[in-house]
């Protein structure tokens, strides 16, 4: 009987072990046909009509298995596809100025697909607004990728329907006017958004999204657009980057209602003049500040000592005056880092 049960734990033993060898599962059949479709649909000739079919499947076909693709990862414990980026599927030979239809249903294979990554720099493609929302039945898929493409703001509805997405990405699109917001707009779990290179103007639709934790907002003409109350409202804001845009230096006099912000980066963005004595000083949980490469002058202003957390400074490329001992920076107890490319013999300029 006991020699029974050790038998049993043996094989339970070596069962699970197996489990956890990567590539034990390989490759699931049907998630590999849905890839040798999707690679056959993005590097078939641009100027025929695709027309997908088991011989040319077939013909594809390899030993190498799928999950050892570039650009193809799986789960070490299932075997299944979690994560995919376009670019690693594409031949160059296909590569063109032309623009290709992506069928996103040639995605909902993928049920345990985690990140996305359908990056435009490379390759141009096109997808109806219904496309994207057919992606809302991957109930796992957490990370989308859509930079570098020609997208402009009607695209955020139908993206607001993958409710599962943690982390999107829309770098280098054209999104600029007005994002209509409707019943179906359910981004709940959304943390990092970065809507970096686009000249964005509509704040309201952010503010819909309380989850947000990290917001990239660089390369932009915000002076107009860029609305502290309702950023205000994002409660669970903790970084905040407008590096390289167009900000007006008023900003800096209202940011303090954004009381969870950890890290203001706004480097590079025009700014000079004195800093404000009131608004950014109000930051008392930021432990990173950058305004580097700007063209303030004068001293630092005092209330700077109300940053007890701050642990990064980025002051470098301005033309601040006056001595560092004398400033309140001294009083940063908890400063670990500070730049000091533009301070010479105890001077801030």
């Amino acid at each position: 009987m006991e020699m029974g049960r050790f038998c049993w734990c043996i094989i339970i033993l070596v069962w699970v072990q197996a489990c956890m060898i990567p590539g034990f599962s390989g490759c699931l059949e049907e998630e590999e046909n849905a890839l040798f479709l999707l690679k056959a649909s993005i590097n078939y000739p641009i100027n025929e009509s695709f027309s997908p079919s088991s011989k040319l499947i077939n013909k594809q076909r390899t030993t190498t298995d799928c999950c050892n693709w570039t650009g193809v990862q799986c789960s070490n414990i299932t075997g299944r596809v979690t994560h995919i980026t376009l670019y690693g599927l594409i031949d160059s030979w296909s590569i063109g100025s032309e623009y290709w239809y992506l069928n996103t249903s040639l995605l909902l294979p993928f049920q345990e697909l985690k990140s996305l990554y359908l990056d435009g720099y490379i390759h141009n493609f096109r997808v109806s607004k219904e496309g994207f929302e057919r992606l809302s039945a991957l109930s796992k898929l957490e990370e989308l990728n859509l930079d570098y493409n020609d997208f402009n703001e009607s695209i955020l509805p139908s993206l607001g329907k993958i409710a599962s997405l943690k982390k999107l990405s829309l770098r280098w699109n054209k999104i600029s006017g007005r994002v209509p917001i409707n019943k179906g707009f359910t981004m709940s779990k959304l943390e990092e958004l970065n809507l970096y290179g686009n000249d964005f103007t509509d704040m309201r639709f952010i503010s819909k999204i309380p989850s947000l934790k990290k917001l990239y907002l660089g390369e932009a003409k915000l002076n107009e657009g860029i609305n502290i109350q309702e950023l205000g409202k994002l409660k669970n804001l903790q970084e905040l980057y407008l590096d390289d845009s167009s900000i007006d230096k008023s900003f800096l006099n209202k940011v303090g209602v954004m009381i969870s912000l950890n890290v203001l980066s706004m480097r590079t963005c025009g700014l000079n003049g004195s800093l404000p004595n009131q608004g950014w000083c109000e930051l008392k949980n930021l432990q990173e500040l950058d305004l580097g490469d700007n063209d303030f002058e004068g001293r630092l202003p005092s209330c700077l000592a109300n940053m007890t957390t701050l642990q990064v400074l980025n002051l470098a490329f301005n033309n601040f005056n006056g001595s560092i001992s004398h400033s309140a920076i001294p009083s940063l107890q908890s400063l670990e880092h500070a730049s000091k490319m533009d301070w010479q013999h105890d001077q801030l300029g």
